[in-house]
């Protein structure tokens, strides 16, 4: 597949099917991905894999937390699309509107429930950095996510990814992601186990 292919196709599922990927498939994603370029090849980046009871633990307080209208907190500030410049604005603007035509009026509330369910991810991928690191960290950061994706969408093995979860708190007390801080967002795979 080439380059242009890989980037032209990639796409965000909103719902996953859940079928499993084997633990050595992962593991040969996250190795690939280490040639990623950082600055001064530090590699600031930790990986951590949800699966299974850990991951049925953080879905269950997603869930419950969502449920309960609590946002999540997320590492950087958030600020509402009007708040943004025009062009941002508009790509946000028009992407709304292509999911809303594309999901219609009888699915809308599906798209929340489904977000709400953590989209039946099989795993869930966070990439973290430490506390301490500089603000160039999070733009490698940044460039190891996208080579990470690119590499499922290169694969094409069924397997897509989404971008997003609401409350990095439970995911950092259940995956025991301790002194590192989820710069960024999560990314959703299909995985088996839990490794780092």
């Amino acid at each position: 597949m080439q380059f242009q292919d890989i980037i032209q196709t990639r796409r965000s599922v909103r719902y996953f099917d859940g079928q499993p990927i084997a633990r050595d498939t992962l593991i040969a994603i996250v190795k690939e991905a280490q040639c990623t370029p950082s600055w001064a090849n530090s590699q600031p980046w930790h990986v951590y894999i949800a699966t299974g009871q850990t991951l049925e633990g953080i879905k269950q307080e997603h869930h419950a937390t969502s449920s309960q209208g609590i946002r999540g907190q997320a590492e950087f500030s958030t600020q509402h699309r009007e708040a943004w410049a025009d062009r941002p604005r508009r790509n946000m603007g028009n992407w709304s509107r292509q999911i809303g035509a594309h999901l219609g009026e009888e699915h809308g509330a599906e798209y929340g429930n489904a977000q709400r369910d953590l989209f039946n991810a099989a795993a869930i991928v966070y990439l973290t950095i430490p506390h301490e690191s500089s603000l160039w960290s999070v733009l490698d950061l940044g460039a190891f996510s996208q080579t990470l994706m690119s590499h499922v969408q290169r694969n094409r093995q069924g397997h897509r990814h989404h971008v997003g979860l609401r409350n990095s708190q439970v995911s950092k007390h259940r995956a025991q992601m301790d002194g590192d801080t989820p710069r960024g967002n999560p990314c959703h795979w299909h995985c088996p186990g839990l490794c780092r």
